[in-house]
């Protein structure tokens, strides 16, 4: 076998353990592809076109152009080529731009290095994959392994995410009568952050007093102060105890040579006796090397649960996202070079556009389905809802009219940019259209302020009443001595 045949193995083997289904093609009349991968991801998903190159010298633009033209003609969503070596500038330059990804040796290296450090600790899939498999392997090795910190953590933590805080729970109390006899980073970030979350998921139930007692022992075991139990005593008004703990927090970012301004707002609320309108708890998933923020009970989400307002706000991120793409393609009308933006891969672009549009739109149906015969403000959620889903209908009828345009004019010769330079753009057809959309979407949305305040004002009573119980509870037991 050549060393050719043996590194498009390598590189299956690869894209295979980052969860891509992929094969290689016939070593002859492949057409320039060495292996077609899809991954089926609604976000970064698709068709891939992968070369590779086992060469000692690098590789210039004309491998770049060739996988290019194989991209464009397969109708891929990318094109990847990877070599062991690296890539002249003229080759790097020729990619600038496209949906063309150049992996050079040292890039190769960090992606086996960062799957193998994943493999060896036990994380053969990565931890966004919250699906059932997931959660099925990690049951099936903690059976096996019932003492394994890094595996009882990782699972808490998926159903963390996964907001089933009831089985978090549960796995979160295995793991804390497994305190570590040894201490290495792994293990002890394992368990310390663990401890975290578990008392996250413990405020989040309203369990408050077991929330105390985990953040106390996460402090014990890490040596750190817990901003969530400052964040814990403000949120029940809990004053003096909330300004000593976010004092202590400043001490020590001081000491480690921290910036401090992550706390100095709360400090300041907690210095004038004010609560947050929105206080939040923050849990740590190590693994994605970020913080994820969970809202404590408030009127304001109590208010949006009841009218239903939040079902559509959680859309309100895609909707803003899908607005303000459509939007930037009205500047090209004033560009002269926009075909050359708009090539075929861009094509594909703007399809994943199009699809988010309908999935929008389907699920403002499903929002209408749940809302049209309830209270006055659902009915107002309904009607914001059905026209959403007509704003982007009409975006996604001038996608598919832009889409089939550009399909039907490639460009081959410096004639056919000149001939089509000054057409314009099959795009905001019925400005006016949208423009009255618009204005029956913000007059809905100003109907809903009366009656979400009112909900607001009702909820602010009854937790008020369910604080004020916490808080001589609390007092009482005293959980973070």
């Amino acid at each position: 076998m050549n060393k050719g045949i043996i590194f498009e193995k390598e590189i299956l083997d690869l894209l295979q353990r980052m969860g891509f289904e992929a094969s290689t093609t016939k070593a002859s009349g492949d057409g320039g592809i060495d292996i077609i991968a899809f991954k089926h991801d609604d976000i970064s998903g698709g068709k891939f076109i992968v070369q590779c190159k086992n060469w000692s010298k690098p590789v210039g633009e004309p491998a770049v152009r060739d996988l290019y033209g194989v991209v464009i003609s397969e109708n891929a969503n990318k094109g990847l080529l990877i070599t062991r070596s690296s890539f002249t500038s003229q080759a790097l330059r020729f990619a600038e731009g496209k949906h063309i990804e150049l992996i050079d040796g040292n890039k190769l290296n960090e992606l086996i290095s960062k799957l193998d450090r994943k493999t060896s600790a036990g994380f053969p899939f990565s931890t966004d994959n919250l699906d059932d498999e997931r959660i099925n392997y990690l049951s099936e090795q903690i059976k096996r392994s019932p003492k394994n910190i890094i595996l009882i953590r990782e699972l808490a933590d998926i159903y963390l995410l996964k907001r089933d805080f009831v089985k978090a729970i549960q796995y979160y109390e295995m793991l804390t009568s497994l305190k570590p006899t040894i201490k290495t980073a792994r293990i002890s970030s394992a368990f310390g952050f663990g401890l975290n979350n578990y008392g996250v998921t413990a405020a989040l139930l309203k369990q408050y007093d077991k929330a105390f007692s985990m953040f106390k022992q996460q402090e014990s075991y890490m040596k750190i102060p817990s901003l969530n139990k400052a964040a814990l005593f403000h949120y029940f008004g809990m004053f003096d105890l909330a300004k000593n703990a976010y004092g202590g927090i400043q001490s020590h970012a001081l000491k480690e040579g921290r910036d401090t301004e992550f706390t100095d707002q709360e400090y300041e609320l907690a210095y004038m006796e004010v609560v947050p309108e929105q206080q939040r708890l923050g849990a740590f998933f190590t693994d994605e090397n970020k913080v994820k923020l969970f809202e404590l009970d408030s009127p304001t989400k109590r208010a949006a649960e009841e009218c239903k307002i939040g079902m559509f706000l959680a859309l309100s991120e895609t909707s803003t996202q899908i607005r303000t793409a459509w939007s930037n393609l009205g500047e090209l009308k004033f560009k002269t070079d926009y075909l050359r933006i708009y090539t075929s891969p861009d094509i594909n672009e703007l399809r994943e556009l199009a699809n988010s549009c309908m999935m929008l739109i389907s699920e403002c149906e499903s929002i209408r389905t749940l809302t049209k015969e309830g209270k006055e403000c659902e009915q107002t959620v309904s009607d914001i809802a059905e026209t959403n889903a007509r704003i982007f209908k009409h975006i996604y009828e001038e996608l598919i009219s832009l889409i089939d345009y550009l399909a039907s004019r490639q460009v081959y010769s410096e004639s056919m940019w000149n001939s089509l330079v000054s057409t314009p753009l099959p795009i905001y057809s019925n400005e006016e259209l949208m423009d009255r959309l618009d204005k029956d979407f913000c007059a809905q949305v100003k109907k809903l302020d009366e009656p979400v305040s009112n909900l607001k004002t009702k909820w602010q009573a009854i937790l008020d009443n369910e604080r004020l119980h916490w808080q001589q509870k609390l007092n009482k037991e005293k959980p973070w001595e």
